[in-house]
């Protein structure tokens, strides 16, 4: 027989200065230990991605070890390195890729425009939405109503009481809204007057046959769970959070809008985070980006240190560690030929627009690649910073002058925009 409730709490990579992993573990022991039972609810976890693999082994451990239900969404590093850094779209004096390099940095970036470069980066690493629809869908199998509650939410038995008693005295209710205290510190618990106002976002139940989901393509701090608050009409100062300008995702429509209850209340353990990160919602915010921008440079220097000492680095040039330098005659040979290339274009004249004279543009396109890589080898191995300078010019003629740049080639009728004539970049 189905239960009438089943949480799933979803637990993720410790992010700080947003929370770290002493409180991961402490929260995750608090919530086990001191959560009394719930009455009509089963109770399960959700792993999300987690590239700590101690730390995910710890939590599965202490979450075996309490007889409560697990699933794990595994870290996917193939999916992950495929994510890339990304600033289309956005403003031009924000955008340090796109930036004439002789303009003054404006003196203030906003937070929203280094996360947005990040997007891709952060929903490969967190997609917390995908996560909360997964322990719907799961949920949706054992219980009457899910609850895919925020890792560190915990019900006294009072606030559940509430909750269940509001949920069945609105018969059609698809979902309810659950207001959020936010604490300060864990043991406020044992002093009901100590208890603070329910003022964040609230968790989200959900009954069974609620057609509406958490939209997928919001990443971690981007009002990825207000949004489904204002689809579905819950007023709140979410009303007034705006998306940056460029912000492209299309909305998407409520299937039941309005058809909520807000109920009972649940609390968010303290995360350990200081006083001046907890101080608002836009402190909160910062701290958000600031792990998950940290996370990601972590995981680039761990794939990056696996790739090099994978032997992968051999081909791109890269000494592994400890390996001794060229001998000195093929230093000697790369030096020459180095100096057989000269500072010049070295383009074949006429033969820049690779959508003509596609056997001559290839060439002219193999010849820069080439020149500017013995170039910078010489360069860099010989220490010749002449070299360098030539490798650059190289580049700067077959890419960024309008006079000498090669232009990609319009291939056949559905012009794919000449991707493989730069298959030897």
């Amino acid at each position: 027989m189905a239960a009438d409730f089943v949480i799933y709490r979803v637990i993720g990579n410790a992010l700080p200065p947003r929370h770290d992993a002493e409180h991961t573990l402490r929260n995750l022991k608090f919530v086990l230990e001191r959560e009394p039972g719930l009455p009509g609810c089963d109770k399960r976890w959700l792993l999300n991605r987690m590239v700590d693999g101690d730390l995910e082994a710890e939590c599965i451990a202490m979450i075996e070890a309490s007889g409560q239900g697990l699933q794990v969404i595994p870290f996917d590093p193939r999916s992950y390195r495929a994510a890339f850094y990304d600033a289309s779209g956005m403003p031009a004096e924000f955008n340090p890729f796109g930036r004439d390099p002789e303009q003054t940095s404006p003196s203030h970036v906003p937070v929203k425009a280094y996360e947005w470069m990040m997007r891709h980066k952060s929903l490969r690493l967190i997609d917390l939405n995908a996560a909360r629809n997964l322990a719907v869908e799961l949920g949706r199998a054992e219980a009457d109503w899910v609850l895919p509650l925020d890792g560190w939410s915990f019900f006294t038995l009072e606030a559940w009481r509430d909750m269940v008693a509001g949920i069945a005295a609105s018969p059609d209710a698809l979902c309810a809204m659950l207001p959020l205290s936010r604490l300060e510190d864990n043991g406020q618990l044992d002093d009901p007057g100590c208890l603070p106002a329910a003022t964040d976002e609230p968790q989200i139940a959900f009954r069974r046959d609620a057609p509406d989901r958490f939209y997928e393509r919001l990443r971690y701090g981007n009002m990825n769970k207000a949004e489904l608050l204002l689809r579905l009409g819950h007023p709140g100062p979410w009303d007034r959070w705006q998306a940056a300008p460029w912000e492209t995702m299309p909305p998407l429509a409520a299937q039941a809008p309005g058809r909520f209850v807000a109920c009972g209340r649940v609390y968010r353990l303290a995360s350990g985070a200081s006083g001046e990160v907890e101080e608002n919602s836009g402190s909160r915010h910062v701290a958000r980006y600031r792990g998950v921008s940290r996370l990601a440079h972590r995981i680039d220097r761990l794939l990056l240190r696996h790739h090099r000492d994978g032997q992968g680095g051999r081909d791109h040039g890269a000494l592994l560690p400890q390996a001794t330098w060229p001998a000195a005659s093929s230093l000697a040979d790369l030096a020459r030929e180095a100096e057989t290339i000269g500072d010049g274009p070295a383009l074949p004249q006429g033969a820049t627009d690779l959508s003509e004279g596609r056997s001559a543009a290839r060439v002219a396109l193999w010849t820069c690649l080439r020149s500017a890589s013995v170039l910078t080898a010489s360069g860099v191995l010989a220490g010749r910073r002449d070299h360098l300078e030539g490798a650059a010019g190289l580049l700067r003629a077959g890419f960024n002058d309008p006079a000498t740049a090669l232009h990609p080639a319009a291939s056949g009728a559905r012009r794919h925009g000449g991707w493989i004539d730069f298959r030897d970049l």
